[in-house]
């Protein structure tokens, strides 16, 4: 919500004049756990847990946001954190518009040690992100290769550096790019699995045309 406002001084000793002001007010984004219980990804070897951003803002979108972490049980660290701040908390930033009363599905990637429960209560704040540079296709990475597999997903494989946190984004068009969850290379080799939401907006066979590219977040 922006406004503005004059605010007016007839002090006595000096001229009537006006001071013009302008501010902006964000709603907060409401951040909620779907499901405390986390499922295991068998092909990764991670546990994840599903979490929900919603933009209540009825008149305004926003650039992107970073969900930010705390309260995991001592060992779980999240793969996928675009920084870990100084008091131990994680970050993740998404750089995904989110339009008036718009919801994004985030999957958190567990890496966790033995004996860790299955139920995961992470406390989550959201903090919206301004003006966020647009990425041009020319400073997109290469994708080596893009297979569907025998249950209809598509594999989507590239080069990385360890350590390094890369998005993929999808497109039907090859003009309006949507991004997924960002996820953080353990190889020089990434095969990322689009398997719809919530880590796309649908499945694959679901939409008319699916392209991929990838950017490095970091």
């Amino acid at each position: 919500m922006s406004g503005k406002l004059e605010v007016y001084s007839d002090d006595f000793d000096e001229p009537i004049f006006r001071v013009p002001l302008a501010a902006t007010v964000v709603n907060p984004l409401v951040t909620k756990v779907v499901n405390t219980r986390t499922s295991l990804n068998r092909k990764g070897g991670l546990r994840e847990q599903k979490i929900r951003i919603t933009n209540p803002v009825k008149t305004a979108a926003i650039d992107g946001f970073r969900v930010i972490i705390r309260g995991l049980p001592e060992g779980v660290q999240v793969r996928n954190a675009s920084e870990i701040l100084p008091d131990g908390s994680v970050v993740i930033v998404v750089h995904q518009p989110l339009g008036p009363k718009g919801k994004f599905a985030l999957v958190l990637e567990y890496d966790v040690p033995k004996g860790t429960p299955a139920s995961i209560y992470p406390q989550l704040t959201t903090e919206v992100i301004f003006n966020i540079p647009n990425v041009a296709v020319a400073s997109a990475l290469a994708v080596e290769k893009c297979e569907r597999t025998c249950e209809g997903h598509f594999a989507v494989t590239f080069r990385s550096v360890p350590g390094r946190l890369y998005q993929v984004e999808y497109s039907a068009d090859g003009n309006d790019w949507k991004g997924s969850t960002p996820t953080r290379a353990a190889g020089s080799i990434v095969r990322w699995l689009d398997c719809g939401f919530p880590y796309t907006e649908c499945a694959p066979k679901d939409a008319p045309k699916r392209l991929y590219r990838v950017r490095e977040m970091e």
